[in-house]
């Protein structure tokens, strides 16, 4: 399931970012996902849900955008 791995460098990606703009605390990542990469987002929101353990984030939400094209990339997170 390479869902868990993408997750977990969407998390690593996202709470690097948030750290650097002195954020204590994430509480929502935004995804776009195209059609066409074959990753299933129930397994994204899974995968998320195993992975967010660290304070940081284990109160954060996921959500997922499905495109017509074959992308995959973290459009925005939310955080204070």
């Amino acid at each position: 399931m390479h869902e868990v791995s993408l997750i977990s460098d969407v998390i690593a990606t996202v709470t690097q970012s948030a750290h650097e703009r002195q954020l204590s605390k994430i509480h929502k990542v935004k995804l776009v996902i195209g059609e066409y990469t074959s990753v299933m987002p129930e397994s994204l929101l899974f995968a998320f849900d195993l992975l967010k353990k660290e304070p940081f984030i284990e109160s954060s939400v996921l959500e997922i955008e499905t495109s017509s094209g074959n992308e995959f990339y973290i459009d925005y997170f939310e955080g204070e």
